[in-house]
């Protein structure tokens, strides 16, 4: 709920200066990769990440997981196939709305359980 909520903001604004060196380092460790790239290369590199942390949250960025290998059977698909990279960001919104219609649900138990309380209490009040 909502106290919940107060001590992840207060969390995440206690370790911003350490998230922010993070990001800042790995914003630089990108730009290093980037001149590393082997010419003739097109694999897609790390994206550096915003500084701003109410941006980050929303960042595809974060959801990338590149790396430079020389694969057996050529490069993996959901490296370098646009197509099968948007399907599995697809596929995690979908996760999460799974995730989230199980929580609703649960929530919609409690809630019903609750009114049925309070109606014994305003029956027997009566």
């Amino acid at each position: 709920g909502t106290r919940q909520h107060q001590r992840t903001v207060r969390a995440i604004q206690k370790r911003a200066p350490a998230i922010r060196n993070a990001i800042a380092r790995y914003n630089t460790l990108c730009a290093q990769v980037r001149e590393l790239l082997p010419r003739g290369k097109t694999f897609p590199l790390p994206e550096e990440l915003p500084t701003d942390l109410t941006k980050l949250k929303n960042d595809p960025g974060l959801l990338e997981d590149v790396w430079i290998v020389n694969l057996p059977r050529g490069t993996a698909p959901w490296l370098t196939d646009p197509v099968v990279r948007t399907a599995v960001r697809a596929q995690l919104v979908l996760d999460r709305c799974t995730e989230e219609r199980g929580r609703l649900t649960r929530e919609e138990k409690q809630l019903y359980a609750w009114l049925i309380v309070e109606a014994q209490a305003v029956v027997t009040a009566l």
